[in-house]
C-alpha cells in the first residue's frame, strides 16, 4: 500500500499508540523519521528507538514514554508542513511552541533539527527560495485549566496568515 505521507503515517501511529496507552508503536523506516525519532529521544519525549529486521522492509519500534500518572510525555502532535501545502519559514520566525515547554522540528539545509536549535545555530538562509520547512510541532502536557490548541499567539509568520491563528486559552465552564 502506498502511503502519500509517509511522516504523517508515523504521527498517527505515535497518535493512536498513545490514546491505546501502548508501551511501543512499530513504524516502517525512512531517514527522515530516523532524524525524528533521534530528536524524539534526545528530547525527552520517548524513551527509545530501535531499528528492527533487515534492509528492504526494515521497522522502528519507538518506546512511548510515560510519567508515574500514566500521562504520555506528548499531549499532541501535528503535523504542520503537509506534501500539499508547505510551510516555510525564515530563521527569525521559527515558532516557539507554548512559550519553549514544546518543540517545533524543522528541515533546514544542514539536515532536521529542533527550532530553537536552529534559532541558536542562526542558519543563515543562503537563497530566498530555501527557507526552514516546519515539519511537526510537539507537545508536552500543559498546566491544569488550559485546553490544548496548540500555538503561542502570534508567532505564525504573515506569510502563513491563511492558517487559522491557534493559540493557548483557558477552557470555558458550562
Amino acid at each position: 500500500m502506498t502511503i502519500s505521507d509517509p511522516i504523517a503515517d508515523m504521527l498517527t501511529r505515535v497518535r493512536n499508540a498513545i490514546m491505546a496507552r501502548h508501551d511501543s508503536v512499530l513504524v516502517p523506516t525512512s531517514r527522515m523519521k530516523l532524524y525524528i525519532a533521534k530528536i524524539l529521544k534526545q528530547e525527552g519525549f520517548i524513551d527509545s528507538y530501535e531499528v528492527l529486521g533487515s534492509r528492504p522492509q526494515r521497522q522502528i519500534r519507538l518506546h512511548l514514554r510515560y510519567d508515574d500518572k500514566n500521562q504520555p510525555a506528548i499531549s499532541g502532535l501535528e503535523r504542520v508542513s503537509k506534501p500539499g501545502l508547505r510551510v516555510y519559514v525564515p530563521n527569525g520566525e521559527i515558532p516557539r511552541v507554548y512559550g519553549g515547554s514544546g518543540l517545533a522540528i524543522v528541515s533546514t539545509s544542514q539536515g532536521v533539527m529542533v527550532g530553537q536549535q536552529a534559532w541558536r545555530q542562526g542558519i543563515e538562509i543562503k537563497k530566498p527560495n530555501s527557507p526552514f520547512i516546519v515539519l511537526l510541532v510537539l507537545l508536552s502536557p500543559p498546566g491544569p485549566g488550559y485546553q490544548l490548541d496548540f500555538l503561542t499567539p502570534g508567532i505564525w509568520p504573515t506569510r502563513a496568515s491563511s492558517r487559522k491563528q491557534i493559540r493557548h486559552r483557558p477552557k470555558r465552564r458550562i
